[in-house]
Protein backbone atom coordinates (compact mmCIF):
# COMPACT_ATOMS: atom_id res chain seq x y z
CA UNK A 1 0.00 0.00 0.00
CA UNK A 2 0.86 3.10 -1.24
CA UNK A 3 2.56 5.13 2.35
CA UNK A 4 2.39 9.53 1.71
CA UNK A 5 5.83 11.02 3.69
CA UNK A 6 4.50 12.98 6.25
CA UNK A 7 4.56 11.21 9.87
CA UNK A 8 1.31 13.08 10.32
CA UNK A 9 -0.77 12.19 7.11
CA UNK A 10 -0.76 8.03 8.96
CA UNK A 11 -2.29 9.66 12.67
CA UNK A 12 -5.65 8.77 10.55
CA UNK A 13 -7.66 10.81 13.46
CA UNK A 14 -11.45 11.07 12.60
CA UNK A 15 -12.64 14.47 11.99
CA UNK A 16 -15.80 14.91 13.54
CA UNK A 17 -18.00 16.09 11.61
CA UNK A 18 -21.89 17.40 12.41
CA UNK A 19 -24.62 14.95 10.79
CA UNK A 20 -24.53 12.09 8.76
CA UNK A 21 -24.20 12.88 4.72
CA UNK A 22 -23.54 11.06 1.80
CA UNK A 23 -20.78 10.50 -0.28
CA UNK A 24 -19.92 9.49 -2.98
CA UNK A 25 -16.58 7.83 -4.90
CA UNK A 26 -15.74 7.68 -8.90
CA UNK A 27 -13.10 6.37 -9.73
CA UNK A 28 -10.44 5.86 -12.98
CA UNK A 29 -8.37 2.57 -12.98
CA UNK A 30 -5.69 2.92 -15.38
CA UNK A 31 -4.07 0.12 -16.33
CA UNK A 32 -6.48 -2.42 -14.18
CA UNK A 33 -8.54 -5.46 -16.11
CA UNK A 34 -12.01 -5.76 -15.36
CA UNK A 35 -12.97 -7.77 -11.93
CA UNK A 36 -9.73 -6.47 -10.87
CA UNK A 37 -10.33 -6.44 -6.91
CA UNK A 38 -9.53 -2.68 -4.83
CA UNK A 39 -9.54 -2.60 -1.06
CA UNK A 40 -10.43 0.35 1.19
CA UNK A 41 -9.28 0.98 4.40
CA UNK A 42 -10.94 3.32 6.76
CA UNK A 43 -8.88 2.43 9.89
CA UNK A 44 -5.50 3.22 9.71
CA UNK A 45 -5.09 1.51 13.47
CA UNK A 46 -5.61 -1.84 12.20
CA UNK A 47 -5.47 -1.84 7.68
CA UNK A 48 -8.28 -4.07 8.36
CA UNK A 49 -10.71 -3.12 4.89
CA UNK A 50 -13.95 -1.80 4.85
CA UNK A 51 -14.92 -2.63 1.61
CA UNK A 52 -14.20 -4.28 -1.65
CA UNK A 53 -14.84 -2.67 -4.98
CA UNK A 54 -14.82 -4.15 -7.94
CA UNK A 55 -13.11 -2.67 -11.55
CA UNK A 56 -15.62 -2.32 -14.41
CA UNK A 57 -14.31 -1.52 -17.86
CA UNK A 58 -11.65 0.95 -16.28
CA UNK A 59 -14.12 2.51 -13.26
CA UNK A 60 -15.05 1.91 -10.01
CA UNK A 61 -18.03 3.55 -8.00
CA UNK A 62 -18.79 3.30 -4.39
CA UNK A 63 -21.18 4.92 -2.18
CA UNK A 64 -22.71 5.67 1.58
CA UNK A 65 -23.09 7.79 4.35
CA UNK A 66 -20.58 9.24 6.66
CA UNK A 67 -21.01 11.23 9.79
CA UNK A 68 -17.28 12.35 10.30
CA UNK A 69 -14.70 12.79 7.66
CA UNK A 70 -12.09 10.36 8.36
CA UNK A 71 -8.42 9.69 6.45
CA UNK A 72 -8.86 6.35 4.22
CA UNK A 73 -7.08 4.90 1.76
CA UNK A 74 -7.76 2.93 -1.40
CA UNK A 75 -5.46 -0.07 -3.27
CA UNK A 76 -5.48 -3.33 -5.18
CA UNK A 77 -5.10 -6.31 -3.52
CA UNK A 78 -3.30 -7.56 -6.65
CA UNK A 79 -0.85 -4.90 -6.71
CA UNK A 80 -0.64 -2.93 -3.08
CA UNK A 81 1.76 -0.12 -4.55
CA UNK A 82 -0.93 1.01 -6.83
CA UNK A 83 -3.34 3.04 -4.05
CA UNK A 84 -4.04 6.54 -2.61
CA UNK A 85 -5.11 8.20 0.39
CA UNK A 86 -7.59 10.31 0.72
CA UNK A 87 -10.32 12.36 2.99
CA UNK A 88 -13.78 10.31 3.29
CA UNK A 89 -16.08 13.04 3.65
CA UNK A 90 -19.50 14.07 1.97
CA UNK A 91 -19.49 15.07 -1.48
CA UNK A 92 -18.82 13.54 -4.51
CA UNK A 93 -14.99 12.22 -3.83
CA UNK A 94 -12.86 11.56 -7.51
CA UNK A 95 -9.65 8.92 -7.46
CA UNK A 96 -7.71 8.35 -10.38
CA UNK A 97 -5.85 4.90 -9.53
CA UNK A 98 -2.39 4.09 -11.76
CA UNK A 99 -0.72 0.94 -11.90
CA UNK A 100 2.70 3.73 -11.21
CA UNK A 101 3.68 4.02 -7.14
CA UNK A 102 3.09 7.67 -6.63
CA UNK A 103 0.88 8.65 -9.68
CA UNK A 104 -2.38 8.29 -8.77
CA UNK A 105 -4.53 11.25 -7.88
CA UNK A 106 -7.39 12.55 -5.53
CA UNK A 107 -10.17 15.58 -5.96
CA UNK A 108 -13.50 16.27 -6.45
CA UNK A 109 -14.52 18.12 -3.06
CA UNK A 110 -11.83 21.07 -1.63
CA UNK A 111 -10.32 19.25 1.03
CA UNK A 112 -9.48 16.16 -1.49
CA UNK A 113 -7.67 19.12 -3.81
CA UNK A 114 -5.84 20.23 -1.15
CA UNK A 115 -4.91 16.43 0.13
CA UNK A 116 -3.60 16.31 -3.63
CA UNK A 117 -1.61 19.07 -3.42
CA UNK A 118 -0.62 18.87 0.07
CA UNK A 119 0.79 15.29 -1.12
CA UNK A 120 2.26 16.68 -4.37
CA UNK A 121 4.52 19.47 -2.55
CA UNK A 122 5.61 16.77 -0.37
CA UNK A 123 6.42 14.30 -2.45
CA UNK A 124 8.65 16.64 -4.49
CA UNK A 125 10.64 17.70 -0.87
CA UNK A 126 10.87 14.24 0.01
CA UNK A 127 12.80 13.42 -3.27
CA UNK A 128 15.39 16.14 -3.30
CA UNK A 129 15.81 15.98 0.67
CA UNK A 130 16.47 12.06 0.51
CA UNK A 131 19.26 13.20 -2.31
CA UNK A 132 20.59 15.54 0.09
CA UNK A 133 20.60 13.14 2.94
CA UNK A 134 22.54 10.65 0.47
CA UNK A 135 25.29 12.78 0.16
CA UNK A 136 25.84 13.84 3.40
CA UNK A 137 25.87 10.41 4.77
CA UNK A 138 29.11 9.85 2.00
CA UNK A 139 30.35 12.79 2.40
CA UNK A 140 33.10 12.95 5.26
CA UNK A 141 31.98 13.70 8.59
CA UNK A 142 32.59 16.79 10.08
CA UNK A 143 33.62 18.47 7.21
CA UNK A 144 32.61 21.91 5.85
CA UNK A 145 30.69 20.09 2.86
CA UNK A 146 28.40 17.83 4.67
CA UNK A 147 27.82 20.98 7.62
CA UNK A 148 26.90 22.42 4.24
CA UNK A 149 24.35 19.62 3.29
CA UNK A 150 22.87 19.84 7.00
CA UNK A 151 22.10 23.51 6.58
CA UNK A 152 20.65 23.08 3.53
CA UNK A 153 18.32 19.91 4.54
CA UNK A 154 17.48 22.50 7.28
CA UNK A 155 16.06 25.22 5.33
CA UNK A 156 14.36 22.54 3.03
CA UNK A 157 12.55 20.99 6.06
CA UNK A 158 11.49 24.21 7.52
CA UNK A 159 10.41 25.86 3.82
CA UNK A 160 8.12 22.72 3.40
CA UNK A 161 6.80 22.98 6.95
CA UNK A 162 6.16 26.65 5.79
CA UNK A 163 4.42 25.33 2.46
CA UNK A 164 2.43 22.93 4.80
CA UNK A 165 0.69 25.91 6.76
CA UNK A 166 -0.09 27.57 3.80
CA UNK A 167 -2.36 25.35 2.34
CA UNK A 168 -4.12 24.80 5.89
CA UNK A 169 -4.23 28.48 5.79
CA UNK A 170 -5.92 27.86 2.38
CA UNK A 171 -8.09 25.19 3.76
CA UNK A 172 -9.59 26.40 7.41
CA UNK A 173 -12.99 26.62 5.12
CA UNK A 174 -13.20 22.71 5.24
CA UNK A 175 -11.66 19.94 7.07
CA UNK A 176 -8.15 19.70 5.64
CA UNK A 177 -7.43 23.12 7.09
CA UNK A 178 -8.84 21.95 10.25
CA UNK A 179 -7.12 18.32 10.29
CA UNK A 180 -3.44 20.36 9.57
CA UNK A 181 -4.10 22.74 12.49
CA UNK A 182 -5.20 19.42 14.64
CA UNK A 183 -2.20 17.62 14.11
CA UNK A 184 0.50 19.14 12.11
CA UNK A 185 3.07 18.90 14.63
CA UNK A 186 6.39 21.02 13.76
CA UNK A 187 7.04 24.05 16.11
CA UNK A 188 9.47 26.11 13.51
CA UNK A 189 6.50 26.06 11.05
CA UNK A 190 3.59 26.04 13.38
CA UNK A 191 4.19 27.48 17.09
CA UNK A 192 1.75 27.53 19.72
CA UNK A 193 0.70 31.33 18.97
CA UNK A 194 0.78 30.60 15.19
CA UNK A 195 -1.97 27.82 15.43
CA UNK A 196 -3.69 29.17 18.21
CA UNK A 197 -4.42 32.10 15.16
CA UNK A 198 -5.07 29.92 13.35
CA UNK A 199 -7.54 28.45 15.63
CA UNK A 200 -9.31 31.39 15.39
CA UNK A 201 -9.96 31.84 11.73
CA UNK A 202 -11.69 28.27 11.75
CA UNK A 203 -15.28 27.85 11.59
CA UNK A 204 -17.31 28.52 14.51
CA UNK A 205 -18.73 24.67 14.42
CA UNK A 206 -14.65 23.48 14.21
CA UNK A 207 -14.07 25.58 17.02
CA UNK A 208 -16.93 23.81 19.33
CA UNK A 209 -15.20 20.82 18.76
CA UNK A 210 -14.04 18.61 21.84
CA UNK A 211 -9.96 18.00 20.08
CA UNK A 212 -9.82 21.34 19.29
CA UNK A 213 -10.74 22.91 22.63
CA UNK A 214 -8.49 20.29 24.28
CA UNK A 215 -5.41 21.55 22.01
CA UNK A 216 -6.51 25.31 22.06
CA UNK A 217 -5.77 24.68 26.38
CA UNK A 218 -2.63 22.77 25.53
CA UNK A 219 -1.39 25.28 23.19
CA UNK A 220 -1.89 28.39 25.65
CA UNK A 221 0.45 26.36 28.17
CA UNK A 222 2.83 25.69 25.54
CA UNK A 223 2.85 29.51 24.47
CA UNK A 224 2.97 30.59 28.26
CA UNK A 225 5.98 27.48 28.65
CA UNK A 226 10.22 28.70 28.22
CA UNK A 227 11.47 28.51 24.59
CA UNK A 228 14.30 29.14 22.88
CA UNK A 229 16.34 32.22 24.54
CA UNK A 230 15.17 31.96 27.75
CA UNK A 231 16.16 30.11 30.99
CA UNK A 232 15.33 26.22 31.06
CA UNK A 233 14.52 26.70 35.14
CA UNK A 234 15.88 26.07 38.07
CA UNK A 235 15.25 22.02 39.23
CA UNK A 236 16.17 20.07 41.62
CA UNK A 237 15.41 16.13 41.12
CA UNK A 238 16.17 12.71 42.37
CA UNK A 239 19.53 10.19 40.93
CA UNK A 240 18.44 6.36 40.97
CA UNK A 241 20.72 6.34 44.12
CA UNK A 242 18.76 8.56 45.83
CA UNK A 243 20.56 11.57 45.97
CA UNK A 244 19.22 14.86 44.45
CA UNK A 245 20.90 16.71 42.06
CA UNK A 246 20.37 20.28 41.16
CA UNK A 247 20.38 20.49 37.02
CA UNK A 248 22.06 24.02 36.59
CA UNK A 249 25.33 22.75 38.86
CA UNK A 250 25.86 20.09 35.81
CA UNK A 251 24.68 21.92 33.54
CA UNK A 252 27.37 24.84 34.37
CA UNK A 253 29.70 21.53 34.11
CA UNK A 254 29.84 21.90 30.03
CA UNK A 255 29.50 23.39 27.30
CA UNK A 256 26.31 22.46 26.46
CA UNK A 257 24.12 20.06 27.79
CA UNK A 258 21.33 18.13 26.25
CA UNK A 259 18.57 17.40 28.43
CA UNK A 260 16.65 13.94 27.46
CA UNK A 261 13.08 13.63 28.17
CA UNK A 262 12.20 9.79 27.76
CA UNK A 263 10.81 7.04 29.90
CA UNK A 264 11.31 3.31 30.29
CA UNK A 265 8.14 2.06 29.43
CA UNK A 266 8.34 4.43 26.32
CA UNK A 267 9.40 2.26 23.19
CA UNK A 268 10.79 4.96 20.91
CA UNK A 269 12.85 6.29 23.94
CA UNK A 270 14.45 2.99 24.20
CA UNK A 271 15.37 2.81 20.44
CA UNK A 272 16.87 6.38 20.40
CA UNK A 273 19.40 5.29 23.64
CA UNK A 274 22.43 3.54 21.16
CA UNK A 275 22.24 6.54 18.94
CA UNK A 276 22.28 8.44 22.08
CA UNK A 277 25.23 7.13 23.47
CA UNK A 278 26.92 7.38 19.74
CA UNK A 279 26.44 10.90 20.25
CA UNK A 280 27.81 11.37 23.97
CA UNK A 281 31.31 9.31 22.64
CA UNK A 282 31.46 11.75 20.02
CA UNK A 283 30.76 15.01 21.22
CA UNK A 284 31.80 14.80 25.24
CA UNK A 285 35.26 15.09 24.70
CA UNK A 286 33.98 18.42 23.18
CA UNK A 287 32.22 19.91 25.69
CA UNK A 288 28.41 18.03 25.75
CA UNK A 289 26.78 17.31 28.71
CA UNK A 290 23.71 14.61 29.21
CA UNK A 291 21.11 14.71 31.49
CA UNK A 292 18.38 12.09 31.73
CA UNK A 293 15.02 13.34 32.51
CA UNK A 294 12.75 9.95 33.42
CA UNK A 295 8.91 10.64 33.17
CA UNK A 296 8.65 7.00 34.76
CA UNK A 297 6.37 6.46 37.54
CA UNK A 298 7.83 2.94 38.55
CA UNK A 299 10.95 3.72 40.52
CA UNK A 300 11.92 0.07 40.19
CA UNK A 301 11.68 0.12 36.45
CA UNK A 302 13.17 3.35 35.73
CA UNK A 303 16.65 1.91 37.60
CA UNK A 304 16.69 -1.54 35.72
CA UNK A 305 16.23 0.57 32.49
CA UNK A 306 19.13 2.86 34.01
CA UNK A 307 21.30 -0.34 34.45
CA UNK A 308 20.48 -2.72 31.94
CA UNK A 309 21.53 -0.21 29.07
CA UNK A 310 24.73 1.17 31.29
CA UNK A 311 23.73 4.88 30.93
CA UNK A 312 27.02 6.54 31.67
CA UNK A 313 25.23 10.48 31.98
CA UNK A 314 23.21 11.57 35.01
CA UNK A 315 19.91 10.01 35.64
CA UNK A 316 17.05 12.31 37.64
CA UNK A 317 13.64 11.56 37.85
CA UNK A 318 10.39 13.08 40.19
CA UNK A 319 8.66 9.89 39.21
CA UNK A 320 5.50 11.95 38.42
CA UNK A 321 5.32 10.92 35.21
CA UNK A 322 3.66 12.90 32.32
CA UNK A 323 3.08 15.44 35.44
CA UNK A 324 7.27 15.74 35.64
CA UNK A 325 8.08 19.39 37.26
CA UNK A 326 10.07 20.36 34.49
CA UNK A 327 8.75 18.31 31.72
CA UNK A 328 4.99 20.66 32.55
CA UNK A 329 6.88 23.76 32.61
CA UNK A 330 8.24 23.39 29.22
CA UNK A 331 5.55 21.88 28.11
CA UNK A 332 6.52 18.49 26.67
CA UNK A 333 3.89 16.72 25.07
CA UNK A 334 5.99 13.67 23.40
CA UNK A 335 9.20 11.64 24.10
CA UNK A 336 11.78 11.13 23.63
CA UNK A 337 12.29 15.08 23.15
CA UNK A 338 15.90 16.64 23.41
CA UNK A 339 16.82 20.15 24.87
CA UNK A 340 19.69 22.09 24.18
CA UNK A 341 21.52 24.07 26.61
CA UNK A 342 24.23 26.49 27.19
CA UNK A 343 26.68 26.78 30.32
CA UNK A 344 24.46 29.25 31.72
CA UNK A 345 21.04 26.99 31.40
CA UNK A 346 19.77 29.43 28.53
CA UNK A 347 17.89 27.28 25.91
CA UNK A 348 19.59 27.03 22.44
CA UNK A 349 17.41 24.30 20.92
CA UNK A 350 13.70 22.61 22.18
CA UNK A 351 11.91 19.72 21.47
CA UNK A 352 14.05 17.75 18.69
CA UNK A 353 13.91 14.56 17.86
CA UNK A 354 16.82 12.29 17.46
CA UNK A 355 17.76 13.09 13.94
CA UNK A 356 17.42 16.75 14.57
CA UNK A 357 19.65 16.82 17.10
CA UNK A 358 22.25 15.35 15.44
CA UNK A 359 21.93 18.04 12.74
CA UNK A 360 21.91 20.44 15.40
CA UNK A 361 25.14 19.15 16.81
CA UNK A 362 27.07 19.03 13.56
CA UNK A 363 26.16 22.18 12.78
CA UNK A 364 26.82 24.22 16.18
CA UNK A 365 30.65 22.57 16.53
CA UNK A 366 31.17 23.36 13.02
CA UNK A 367 30.74 26.91 14.16
CA UNK A 368 33.04 27.03 17.51
CA UNK A 369 36.40 27.39 18.11
CA UNK A 370 38.20 24.09 19.06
Amino acid sequence: MKKNLLAFLLLAVALVGCQQNGYKIKGTAEGFADGDTLLLITDFATGTPSDTLIVNNGRFEHSGQVDSVDICAIYSLANPEAGTDFLLEPGTITISLSQEPGMSRVGGTKANEGWQQLNDMVAGYGERMQQLTNQALSAEPDTDAQVALYEQMARMEYEMGQKVVEIAEKNLDNELGYFLVLNYMNDAALPAEKRLELMDRLPASSQQRGALKQLRSEMQQVQDSPGEGMPFGDYTLSTPSGDQLRLLDEVARHRFTIIDFWASWCGPCMREIPHLKQLYAEYSPKGFGIIGISLDEDRDAWVKAVTSEKLQWPQVSDLKGWKCEPARALGVEAIPCFYVLDENGTILAEKLDGSQLEQFLILTMSKIAP
